[in-house]
């Protein structure tokens, strides 16, 4: 599940993620305008987070796609 709008004050997520249960964790995302972030919750009993996380910002908008290169593997978007 994606939330946004997430503010640096995280009590009120907190209390929220404590009555989900233990086995749900969140990631977040770097904070953007107004110092809010999108948070993705998950139930890590049917969820496995991989090594990596990333986040991409394009400031050329005129390009069509992108190269990535991982662990040997060259992606293109």
């Amino acid at each position: 599940m994606a939330i946004q709008e997430v503010k640096d004050n995280l009590s009120d997520f907190s209390e929220i993620m404590s009555y989900l249960g233990r086995h749900y964790e969140a990631v977040f995302t770097d904070p953007a305008g107004n110092n809010e972030r999108m948070a993705f919750v998950y139930d890590s009993n049917r969820v496995q987070t991989r090594e990596l996380f990333a986040e991409l910002a394009l400031v050329d908008r005129t390009r069509k796609s992108i190269r990535v290169q991982f662990k040997g593997k060259t992606l293109n978007f």
